[in-house]
């Protein structure tokens, strides 16, 4: 409290990083009560116009001393409010999760961490638990001081003893060279381990043993990963006949072990073994036509990578006595809901339904944890995308917090794009595209929680164009950009707050701009190919119907070949068409576009790209680059003479890297 006081005092922004985001408000409500410091008027201001939430009230009370929190629970407009009114100088001081320690780029001068833990789990069960800070999360942590002037690093030592720690355990390891050393990690599932293994070496089973056993870093310059060693030469030689069964490994002359074609993908995708094989057996039972989102909630649920994802216990029930009566009436509520959906929908006979809900024996009381929690992450999301109720409902049903529900969303969106890729692997485009189109559709529904009437305003992406908004919009007749674009201001601010409206009035005069461009690039290509076609003759007569002219010996040529804008992750243009692209295939482009002409070792873009992934393999980099110049060839025209050209463009150079091979007045970076 003393310290804080006196960085206000001095009018230095200040950063405090807590272990979990309960500890951030928590701590940011202790402060703000005891602390003496102007209120941040204009930031209550703009809170107010904001969707109700729970964490909204907290902030508003927090911001009239200056104070606030920033940590996954806060919802988009949230963080931005925060972020923004901490550069304008309204705020003065906040509480962040260590969680973000990397992702966090402020005027902070002052940095204080009062505890050395960190906390190591995000959900999933009742009891977090800690482990002490590395160098590297100092180092992380430290860096959000990014001030070119002067910046601070604080910890608070409550003893000489804790001092003596401290010192010894960061500031005396600046300069040793063994402070960043890798870190062990447990291995939770051998057998993707043995996959990805194969796939980045080839390997005799001996030698993988061998490695194993020794715990040798072959996946990752960050992790070292370990695993227990009781009967593990047996696991390894069992699971390896697992892959070899399962068609995803082979063993070539000389006894080396190699990945086959759905070995790699699933290495690709990022996805557990068992998550693939487990959509592979639901893929031989379900019905042609018949798949619903439902079903395809539950099951992703229920993988491996879905029962990963984590979802935090209820936070915001402080009193004991509400957090005992809430766990008690919830933890049987979650499975008889998906029953009365399942009745409703008359689909009792499904399979899957009938293993995880229907035939399921167990006591209410006695439910399995990860089947409570798997039935709980599907009745969210299915509430999530249908839209009928609002956030703080939602929030309040749930006990959780919207930021979490995004980040839920997100991640299932992920293994729903990954359920996708699999089931295309295996012909569903030719056999079952009804069913394929609805996983691909579910995929973008969960990014931000709207129905499919929204989906169009959705991929705007517009900053802070939530659900709730696109709801209002879909509600009054605005359910697409083209809508959008002929709206008024005036009837754009009886539905959205100004801020909203300016964002999306500012998009459309881009898009205006960048039609406007490309009829210029037209009409200048008709004045180099039809003799006596000039601009002054276009200004004294209307343009033909069939204009532009078709010429046999005139072809269109593009100034610029690819063209990539900041504000649109979610596409590109190339050629003058658009190509929709994923955020990471984006990232992969713009990276080997700002280092136009130049190679890029595929260490490169690991430790850009995948740097908070510590099992990516150059798989990824081959993997998202065959998918965008798929991607281009499905639009520009999949033909021998175009697949030469993008090979080109986006060149691959054997054992050094990628280059994006393009002049400079080909390019255009927005």
């Amino acid at each position: 409290l003393e310290t804080v006081k006196y960085f206000i005092k001095k009018d230095e922004p200040t950063l405090i990083f807590f272990a979990t985001p309960e500890e951030t408000r928590q701590w940011a409500q202790r402060l703000a009560s005891r602390l003496e410091s102007p209120a941040a008027s204009c930031a209550i201001e703009e809170l107010k116009g904001m969707e109700d939430t729970l964490s909204r009230k907290e902030l508003s009370e927090l911001l009239e001393k200056g104070v606030a929190y920033h940590n996954p629970d806060l919802s988009w407009e949230e963080k931005n409010l925060v972020e923004t009114y901490l550069k304008k100088g309204e705020i003065k001081m906040v509480c962040a999760s260590t969680k973000y320690s990397i992702g966090l780029n402020l005027p902070f001068k002052n940095i204080i961490i009062p505890s050395n833990k960190i906390n190591n789990n995000d959900g999933n069960y009742l009891r977090n638990y800690r482990t002490g800070l590395g160098f590297t999360d100092i180092q992380n942590m430290g860096r959000r001081a990014g001030n070119e002037n002067f910046g601070r690093i604080i910890f608070l030592a409550y003893s000489m003893l804790f001092e003596t720690i401290y010192q010894n355990t960061y500031s005396d390891s600046i300069q040793d060279s063994t402070a960043n050393r890798r870190l062990i990690k447990e291995g939770e599932s051998l057998l993707t381990y043995l996959l990805r293994l194969v796939v980045k070496h080839r390997l005799k089973s001996d030698e993988i043993k061998e490695y194993v056993k020794e715990g040798r870093n072959h996946l990752s310059g960050y992790w070292q990963f370990s695993f227990k060693q009781e009967n593990l030469e047996k696991k390894i030689d069992k699971y390896l006949n697992v892959l070899k069964g399962n068609k995803l490994i082979r063993e070539i002359k000389g006894g080396i072990l190699v990945p086959t074609a759905n070995g790699i993908l699933i290495t690709a995708l990022i996805i557990k073994v068992e998550t693939y094989l487990f959509s592979k057996n639901w893929m031989g039972y379900s019905k042609k036509g018949g798949v619903s989102e439902l079903e395809i909630l539950l099951l992703l649920a229920f993988s491996a990578d879905g029962r990963a994802l984590p979802i935090p216990f209820s936070q915001f029930y402080r009193d004991d006595e509400q957090k005992e009566s809430y766990s008690r009436g919830c933890k049987g509520n979650y499975r008889n809901k998906l029953l009365h959906l399942v009745f409703e929908q008359g689909d009792e006979d499904k399979k899957l339904y009938r293993d995880k809900i229907i035939l399921k024996k167990t006591k209410e009381d006695s439910i399995p944890l990860e089947y409570y929690l798997a039935f709980k992450k599907t009745c969210l999301l299915h509430d999530w995308i249908k839209g009928d109720k609002d956030n703080k409902s939602i929030e309040q049903k749930y006990g959780l917090y919207g930021g979490n529900v995004q980040l839920l969303g997100e991640g299932f969106s992920w293994l729903a794009d990954s359920l996708m890729e699999i089931v295309e692997n295996e012909g569903w485009r030719k056999y079952r595209e009804e069913d394929l189109n609805k996983i691909k559709i579910l995929s973008k529904r969960l990014i931000d929680g709207v129905e499919e009437e929204g989906l169009g305003l959705s991929r705007i992406h517009i900053p802070g164009l939530s659900r709730y908004y696109i709801g209002r919009l879909v509600g009054t007749g605005y359910g697409s950009g083209k809508f959008l674009k002929e709206a008024s201001e005036e009837k754009l601010n009886k539905i959205l707050p100004k801020r909203l409206v300016n964002r999306i009035q500012k998009r459309m005069n881009e898009k205006k701009d960048i039609q406007k461009a490309k009829k210029q690039e037209l009409i200048t290509e008709a004045e180099n190919c039809e003799p006596g076609f000039t601009s002054a003759s276009r200004n004294l007569q209307p343009l033909p119907a069939n204009y532009p002219p078709k010429t046999k010996n005139c072809k269109p040529t593009f100034v610029t070949i690819l063209e990539i804008d900041q504000h649109r992750p979610d596409r590109i243009i190339f050629e003058g068409k658009k190509i929709e692209v994923t955020a990471t295939e984006f990232s992969l482009l713009y990276l080997l576009a700002q280092h136009r002409g130049k190679i890029l070792t595929h260490n490169d873009l690991l430790d850009t790209i995948w740097k908070e992934n510590e099992c990516a393999t150059y798989i990824q980099i081959t993997y998202h680059l065959y998918k965008i110049r798929r991607d281009i060839l499905k639009i520009i025209g999949n033909n021998k003479k175009n697949k030469e050209r993008v090979k080109d463009i986006l060149k691959v150079i054997s054992r050094r890297g990628i280059m994006l091979n393009l002049e400079k007045d080909k390019l255009k970076i927005n």
